[in-house]
């Protein structure tokens, strides 16, 4: 999934870095997690993981078409029975969140997460519980209202995510 999202996107792209975590270190972290010092937001995020893959790659270029590196994602996305859930344009930053067409659980979600800082774009595959995770973006994007007044998230399309689905 992730080598075909970073195919679609244009410019040249040099691959630095690819990790992959199954289900069983995952186990281990989350029985690790009641005995460390972390933040709730880190514990709660190591819990709701099940496994995923990240990936680390370099822009070669001057600078990248945001908006064109967006659309080029959703194409290699859709052509994979993806869409995407949330996109981010701000200065040279950029976020696509997607996730399969069709109805979900909320309890088991794959995810596919880019974030682009202006050279280095970040791609992490993710299968987890996401009802705990978003209850802390909720959380946060509502402080964020609060201090700024607005909020600069903007949402493509919702899928359609069921508590109920592959019980």
């Amino acid at each position: 999934m992730q080598d075909a999202l970073v195919k679609g996107l244009p410019g040249e792209w040099q691959t630095r870095v690819q990790v992959s975590v199954g289900p069983v270190l995952f186990g281990l972290a989350r029985a690790g997690v009641a005995l460390a010092d972390l933040e709730p937001e880190a514990r709660t995020a190591i819990r709701t993981v099940r496994g995923c893959k990240v990936s680390i790659h370099q822009f070669v270029g001057d600078r990248a078409d945001r908006p064109a590196m967006l659309a080029g994602a959703d194409r290699a996305m859709i052509e994979r029975g993806w869409e995407r859930v949330l996109g981010v344009l701000e200065g040279d930053e950029l976020v696509g969140v997607y996730a399969p067409s069709g109805e979900l659980t909320s309890r088991r979600l794959p995810l596919c997460v880019m974030v682009f800082d202006g050279r280095e774009l970040v791609v992490v595959s993710a299968l987890g519980n996401v009802e705990p995770l978003a209850e802390l973006a909720l959380a946060e994007m509502r402080r964020a209202q609060g201090q700024t007044g607005k909020c600069r998230w903007f949402t493509a399309s919702a899928p359609r995510i069921s508590p109920e689905a592959g019980q």
